[in-house]
């Protein structure tokens, strides 16, 4: 009788862990009248892949937890000097965005000219709404060549 009540117990702990491992991003802000709000962005997905020596594409993907009034990403390219960590806007290259209303989620694909000089990442800011509160959450996604 005793083993069977430590296996029930050491069954329900381990049910109890998994469940607790299970997390969902979630974001929070302040609306008008000072209460919390939830953010919906639950899921990102992001890759930027060279094409050619010089082209690549930049692709974004966002889910949220349900229906949002809109969605909008903005892709920003930055590069920086061959092995360098310090990365910067790309001056004259104009960042794409992409606005999306009353979805769930977002797809945004952004081709950029580069040049084999250089390192790129680009820059990702997915910008959403609930309960008349906006947030923006930041990313980034280095150049796969």
């Amino acid at each position: 009788m005793k083993k069977q009540s430590i296996k029930i117990l050491t069954a329900v702990v381990l049910v109890l862990a998994l469940v607790f491992s299970m997390n969902a991003v979630a974001f929070a802000g302040v609306n008008d009248n000072s209460s919390p709000a939830l953010r919906t962005i639950i899921g990102l997905g992001k890759t930027f892949t060279a094409d050619s020596s010089t082209k690549a594409t930049a692709t974004v993907q966002a889910t949220s937890s349900g229906t949002t009034p809109y969605i909008t990403s903005k892709i920003t390219l930055q590069s920086a000097a061959l092995g360098s960590n310090n990365y910067s806007k790309v001056s004259g290259v104009s960042a794409k965005t992409k606005t999306v209303y009353d979805q769930t989620a977002i797809l945004h694909t952004a081709t950029f000219s580069i040049s084999s000089s250089k390192d790129y990442r680009v820059k990702i800011e997915l910008t959403d709404e609930v309960h008349g509160v906006e947030s923006t959450v930041t990313s980034y996604c280095y150049l796969s060549r």
